[in-house]
């Protein structure tokens, strides 16, 4: 694991994958592992986000500034396209049970640079 990227070890699993019943959309279903001290980097998804933490401690940071401390036990629920990044404030890797409810042609993850734009000069 790269200790200078802040995105190194993180993975997300595909549990499970499977036709939604509208038209055009799909159900996927992961688990999703950060490690201690790392973050997902920032991200959309082409719909709906409903997830869980099965384990650890995270700070969800949305584009907007707004953030939620989420621990173990707790669920989230993220709107289809919000940018946002799951980053461990905990001391165990951080295990979250994530399901999607996507548009079926497009990426599961869209992903962007380090600094939101309106942050930058």
């Amino acid at each position: 694991m790269d200790s200078t990227n802040p995105t190194s070890g993180v993975t997300r699993t595909v549990l499970q994958r499977h036709p939604s019943p509208a038209k055009g959309w799909e159900t996927v279903q992961t688990l999703v592992e950060i490690p201690s001290g790392k973050e997902s980097g920032r991200h959309s998804h082409p719909g709906v986000e409903v997830g869980y933490i099965a384990r650890g401690d995270v700070l969800m940071e949305f584009d907007d500034g707004h953030a939620l401390r989420l621990r173990t036990g707790d669920p989230f629920f993220i709107p289809s396209g919000t940018i946002h990044n799951a980053r461990n404030v905990g001391r165990v890797t951080t295990m979250m049970l994530s399901t999607y409810v996507v548009d079926e042609t497009k990426p599961l993850v869209t992903t962007y640079e380090d600094t939101p734009a309106k942050s930058r000069p």
